[in-house]
């Protein structure tokens, strides 16, 4: 076969699959099918949960970038230069403009999945919703690999492009170099004298310490920024004179070296085909099976209006407080019911409380984005009628943990 022809073929195959997306997106607006896909209502402890392990997302969303479409392929233009204005005198000779080159370009939609499966038999035996509980963890999990792909995506034949790997024309490596407030300048300068406007900087925590040493040193009070409704980051002020937050994402990746990109928010854009949905599967067997689907892509059409640094060494002076887990603790009694309004603490080596957690009616307790190390769990407060029993110490070496405590009732 010729290159020609294989070329051929793969634009029929990627035709093909865009159809039969499409298809079972049209089919899925009609009355037949509108009852089988419905559209998922988070419990507030969920949304909470899925903010502070999101933030890049939940900017993008309060930015305006998220939005609806019903295409499966969105076409943009993607601008590569453009005209910039410039001073002149009345003898002067006007300027031509500078023809803007546009690139036609193709964003595809990505499909993300959570299959869910949950027996009859174990979920009737069970005290507490097991497939409820499973639905809530899939719902997290697919809003953390969003935001992830937003970050990080390769933009391989099933994601798309992230922000780090869409950014090339303004760049700065430091080779090992800790940050600056002339390199952030310089970032800033980049981005403005391209047309755009810096809105915000998503790094990992490592970053956002150095930056708080360069914007606030010594006792300075931190400039608050309103991320999403309740929820606040630090803010500093831009040479555009406007404030941005800085955004600790834990899904920025820093095993080749610490890195933050500075965003302006109108280049990028996310179409959503289908939002969080879910879609029973035909009964086969004494199980309750169900899909979470979200059908999603982005891109950048002006990628040189944004920045980003890599390669920034560590502070070495810092405690290392850049990698964090999550901990998920069950409260049950003897019984094996779970234990609802249970309080419990995480203090550090000082015996400070660094997060707290009160139990649901599942008996569960999440602390979010705990620093690597060694912990001591301890009861605040018992429901009535629980023995309090004592703990032990836990370290958090992992991206999650999974913590059972059983108590007298």
């Amino acid at each position: 076969m010729t290159k020609l022809d294989e070329l051929q073929t793969q634009y029929l195959d990627l035709n093909n699959n865009l159809n039969h997306l499409q298809k079972a997106f049209d089919d899925m607006q009609t009355a037949q099918h509108a009852d089988a896909v419905m559209s998922v209502e988070y419990d507030p402890e969920i949304i909470k949960r899925i903010i502070e392990q999101t933030p890049f997302t939940e900017f993008l969303r309060a930015q305006g970038c998220i939005k609806p479409t019903t295409k499966v392929k969105v076409g943009y233009k993607e601008k590569v230069n453009h005209t910039t204005s410039n001073w002149m005198l009345e003898e002067d000779d006007i300027a031509k403009a500078t023809p803007s080159d546009f690139r036609k370009k193709y964003a595809t939609m990505s499909i993300l999945h959570y299959p869910v499966s949950i027996g009859d038999i174990a979920q009737k035996a069970g005290d507490f919703d097991l497939f409820a509980d499973e639905m809530n963890d899939g719902y997290i999990d697919l809003a953390n690999s969003l935001d992830k792909t937003l970050l990080e995506g390769k933009g391989d034949n099933k994601d798309f492009k992230g922000v780090f790997n869409s950014i090339n024309t303004n760049t700065i490596d430091l080779g090992g170099d800790l940050l600056t407030k002339g390199d952030l300048t310089s970032a800033f300068q980049g981005i403005i004298d391209e047309g755009g406007y810096p809105t915000g900087i998503v790094c990992t925590s490592e970053i956002a310490d150095q930056i708080n040493d360069i914007y606030f040193p010594g006792t300075s009070k931190a400039l608050e920024y309103e991320l999403t409704a309740g929820y606040n980051v630090t803010g500093i002020v831009t040479t555009a004179g406007n404030r941005i937050p800085v955004i600790v994402d834990r899904h920025v990746d820093n095993s080749k070296g610490e890195k933050l990109a500075i965003i302006d928010s109108s280049s990028i854009k996310v179409k959503e085909l289908l939002p969080p949905s879910v879609i029973p599967w035909a009964k086969t067997r004494l199980s309750n099976d169900q899909s979470i689907i979200q059908v999603i892509t982005a891109y950048m059409d002006a990628e040189y209006k944004n920045a980003q640094i890599t390669g920034v060494g560590k502070d070495t002076k810092r405690p290392d407080l850049t990698r964090t887990g999550d901990v998920s603790i069950t409260v049950l009694g003897t019984d094996a019911k779970p234990v609802k309004g249970a309080k419990l603490q995480f203090k550090d080596d000082n015996n400070k409380t660094f997060k707290t957690g009160v139990t649901n009616a599942n008996g569960k307790a999440e602390a979010s984005q705990i620093p690597y190390g060694n912990y001591h769990l301890s009861w605040d407060t018992l429901p009535s009628g629980v023995t309090e029993i004592t703990l032990a110490d836990y370290e958090v070496k992992a991206n999650r943990a999974d913590i059972q405590l059983i108590v007298q009732k």
